[in-house]
């Protein structure tokens, strides 16, 4: 009765299949990939280890722009989710979301211009320029994806105490007790932890992935062995709610 009530855990062989067979699952496991075959690059001795490893590398980076080849449909839908709404245009919030919307959707669509010459399928003359306006945008919108997450937090360690504070009062006017406001509290506190949780997990990732376009650009100084390195933990910690909800 109890095994029906709890059936047992997949193996983890069979959770890495379930991961991989998620097109999100697979995009990270080859994200991963890519990594790690930069950091050896960066640290062997062995010049063909490391020229093989740039050509895995390369390979990968390619066969993941596939993957986010449509990304800007999202953006499109985020941005007529906000606009058709009941959120106030007015708050800021919003503007930031529809803001990181839009430079994440125009990111993608300047990205997919040059994926043919990527391919070695047709060449153009105007392939860097385009991808360094993209890298721009992909900046912008990290950069408003994290100031969103900031924004979100500050308004959920606000909210509570006002919340607490009214109910102990209507609490203490209606009826004396407490044991109420106890657990309505629980309940408060167990919900701002699992909205606060995912938002700073996106910081981590969103902060780790903006080397990428910042050391393209020249905006931020670091070497390719640092931005491996934050690359595997933005891989690794967005990988985790992916690899939850594949099982």
């Amino acid at each position: 009765m109890d095994q029906l009530q709890n059936p047992p855990r997949p193996s983890l062989l069979k959770q890495f299949a379930n991961f991989t067979d998620s097109t999100a699952g697979l995009e990270k496991t080859l994200r991963l990939i890519q990594a790690l075959c930069q950091i050896v690059s960066e640290v062997t001795l062995d010049n063909a280890l490391a020229k093989r490893c740039l050509i895995v590398k390369s390979q990968l980076a390619l066969s993941r722009r596939y993957f986010r080849f449509l990304g800007f449909i999202p953006c499109i839908e985020g941005v007529f989710n906000i606009l058709g709404g009941n959120i106030s245009l007015g708050s800021i919030l919003t503007i930031i979301e529809l803001a990181k919307f839009s430079a994440l959707g125009i990111y993608f669509v300047l990205e997919d211009l040059t994926i043919l010459h990527a391919m070695n399928v047709y060449l153009v003359p105007w392939n860097e320029p385009v991808l360094i306006e993209s890298n721009k945008f992909w900046f912008y919108g990290i950069c408003l994806s994290i100031l969103s997450a900031v924004v979100e937090l500050l308004f959920l360690f606000s909210r509570p105490a006002t919340t607490v504070t009214k109910k102990r009062a209507n609490g203490a006017k209606e009826n004396g007790s407490t044991k109420e406001n106890e657990s309505s509290e629980t309940i408060q506190a167990q919900k701002q932890s699992q909205k606060i949780m995912p938002l700073l997990k996106g910081i981590v990732v969103d902060g780790c992935d903006l080397l990428l376009p910042g050391t393209f650009l020249g905006w931020i100084q670091a070497d390719e062995l640092s931005v491996s390195a934050a690359m595997v933990v933005s891989t690794i910690v967005a990988s985790g709610a992916i690899w939850e909800a594949a099982q």
